[in-house]
């Protein structure tokens, strides 16, 4: 409908049934002080779709009543979203935004883990948002639903930081502030942080959702994030994006592109789009950094390696053994689909000496998800099946509780399920080491060696370098039955 109030018909087609919803629907209802650009009739018999399409000017964009006659028009509840409540929608003031920049985060962050959603899969990360109005706020209860940590927030006045994650409840009175004496400025408690100073939180994702331009070309250097998010009307400049670019973001449109900065200064689009990449530093850069935690106090360095390809593994290694005055070999932590103790054992025992560490994640994740499962079902008198032959009860159900009862005393009864899951798959995987490690006759962790393990096949022998199973010991069998 243009400003004449004449429809426009796509394709030629006007059925009477959408005829009659359109005259029973208050078109005005499109219109705001500016005027839509358009609304068109639209019904495409082939893909099954009839309805209305409004073209706006976007200056103030479309309401709840313009949705609400959107979705009467297609007759689908679904079609829309931005409905009226009574219809189902969600209001803005609710976080919408805030709830998508949490998925937006979240999605980056499986995919980049290839890892499949879990209720905690954000378990570890750190997060800095900027902004604590509506969108901000849902955003921060988004990601600690999710199990982040949030580490930093600021408003228009003020912000705070903690770098083992902040108490987000308490901050929340503090949250949609109307003005600087509600602010976060006058929270106490946390170390205080100025609202320009959190792009340069040390963090996974720095999620902006306050006022635009905070990332710009004098900013963007001290970017220290993984992942940047950009919540509504916070575009990043195109030359803080090509900033970003050379840091190694993944960054699209191309920022360095004339035509793509001019689409942008145009209008065309309002934000780019990235993502980080796994780089690989510098031995002077790494030395560097070394020196600077140890002259913070920190004991232990950890280089944490992702997808390296081997020369970068390689590089990993030698400026690790750079660290220190005397060249050695680094102590290695190794991960990566471990979840049973003859996986452990084969972890350490492959890279003996050199390896110290296995890292988990889902199998502790998933055994703490089915202990807090089950307790749930223990309160709604539902345990299945196959655990009620145990009993019904945490007491009953979980080995090691009597253990645990004895240690913990009093305390006993307000410890979780979800611990009692976690707490039991930890044991299993340490008592099934002990016995691994009984057969092999190494009773401590630093006896352990190559020898300790064999290869099944020639094949894996040859890739390995283990000696095959047949010829195992073959030497010294030889050697005692010559003795």
């Amino acid at each position: 409908m243009t400003q004449g109030g004449d429809v426009t018909p796509i394709g030629g087609y006007r059925p009477e049934s959408l005829l009659r919803v359109l005259e029973d629907t208050n078109v005005s209802a499109f219109f705001d002080e500016w005027g839509p650009v358009e609304v068109l009739q639209v019904y495409d018999p082939e893909a099954s779709m009839q309805g209305i399409l409004v073209l706006d000017n976007l200056t103030l964009g479309t309401g709840q009543e313009e949705m609400k006659a959107f979705a009467h028009v297609v007759g689908d509840l679904l079609g829309a979203t931005g409905k009226p409540p009574e219809m189902g929608g969600i209001p803005y003031e609710l976080g919408v935004a805030g709830f998508g920049m949490g998925l937006v985060a979240e999605t980056y962050l499986q995919s980049s883990r290839h890892s499949k959603p879990a209720p905690s899969d954000l378990a570890g990360v750190r997060v800095a948002v900027q902004g604590f109005d509506i969108t901000g706020s849902a955003l921060v209860n988004y990601l600690v639903h999710k199990g982040a940590t949030v580490v930093a927030v600021t408003d228009d006045w003020g912000g705070v930081q903690d770098p083992k994650g902040l108490d987000i409840s308490k901050m929340l009175k503090h949250s949609r502030a109307p003005n600087e004496r509600q602010s976060l400025a006058h929270f106490r408690g946390p170390a205080r942080l100025h609202p320009e100073d959190i792009v340069k939180t040390d963090c996974d994702v720095l999620a902006l959702t306050g006022a635009g331009g905070l990332v710009k070309e004098q900013s963007a250097p001290s970017v220290r994030a993984k992942c940047v998010v950009e919540g509504p009307g916070c575009p990043v400049s195109p030359v803080a994006e090509q900033l970003l670019k050379s840091r190694g973001y993944v960054v699209h449109p191309d920022p360095a592109d004339p035509e793509v900065i001019k689409a942008f200064e145009n209008g065309s689009f309002k934000e780019f789009e990235r993502h980080s990449r796994v780089g690989m530093v510098t031995k002077e850069g790494f030395l560097k950094r070394v020196k600077e935690l140890r002259d913070m106090g920190a004991k232990y360095v950890f280089l944490k390696t992702g997808a390296y390809r081997p020369a970068d593994l390689a590089r990993a290694v030698k400026f690790s053994s750079l660290a220190r005055e005397k060249k050695y070999i680094p102590e290695i932590a190794v991960a990566g689909g471990f979840a049973f103790e003859d996986q452990v054992f084969k972890g350490l025992a492959i890279g003996a000496p050199y390896f110290k560490l296995v890292g988990m994640a889902r199998g502790p994740l998933a055994a703490a998800m089915v202990g807090k499962t089950l307790g749930r079902k223990m309160k709604e008198g539902q345990v299945p099946v196959y655990v009620k032959r145990f009993g019904t009860t945490p007491e009953e159900i979980f080995v090691t509780a009597p253990e645990l009862a004895a240690e913990l005393g009093p305390k006993f009864k307000d410890v979780p399920t979800g611990a009692f899951g976690l707490y039991t798959y930890l044991e299993r995987i340490a008592q099934g080491l002990r016995q691994l490690m009984c057969g092999s006759r190494k009773f401590a962790l630093k006896h352990m060696t190559r020898d300790d393990l064999v290869a099944l096949t020639r094949e894996a022998a040859e890739i390995s370098g283990l000696r095959y199973v047949i010829d195992a010991d073959a030497d010294e069998v030889e050697r005692i039955l010559k003795d």
